[in-house]
């Protein structure tokens, strides 16, 4: 079977350090460092490259079973800066946040906040998933 063209945001998502292709296309997958220790604390910062922004429609973030997050997106709302935060239970599958559904558009993000906490003695890998991101030049 013949894959499909990639995409705008699959060839701006290779750029990165931090994000790698997962399918669908039209999707940004962001592994975040592992949490090692009893009660210890992980932040992650993802930003877009300085030349591209990101139009969110869709976040999913997944959790471990001794894992808690908090997720805090930062967008730019034609010039003001508001923020985005959920509370991620542990053992969450795939909470979504429908950002399009909630504001009525896809928002222009400018960073994206993970802060995972593990209540766990053993290695947890978290996983956040931006689906729906139209990853255009900036202007």
């Amino acid at each position: 079977m013949k894959r499909p063209p990639q995409s705008e945001v699959v060839r701006a998502a290779r750029g990165s350090d931090v994000l790698s292709e997962m399918a669908p296309f039209n999707a940004l997958y962001l592994p975040l460092s592992e949490t090692a220790t009893l009660g210890a604390t992980t932040t992650v910062d993802h930003y877009p490259d300085e030349d591209r922004a990101w139009y969110v429609s869709k976040v999913y973030i997944t959790t471990t079973a001794n894992t808690t997050a908090k997720l805090k997106i930062k967008c730019d709302n034609d010039g003001v800066l508001s923020d985005v935060e959920a509370t991620v239970p542990a053992a969450t599958t795939a909470l979504e946040i429908d950002l399009k559904a909630e504001y009525g558009m896809p928002l222009r993000v400018v960073q994206l906040t993970a802060e995972y906490v593990n209540a766990g003695l053993a290695d947890e890998n978290q996983t956040l998933i931006i689906k729906g991101v139209e990853v255009i030049e900036r202007w």
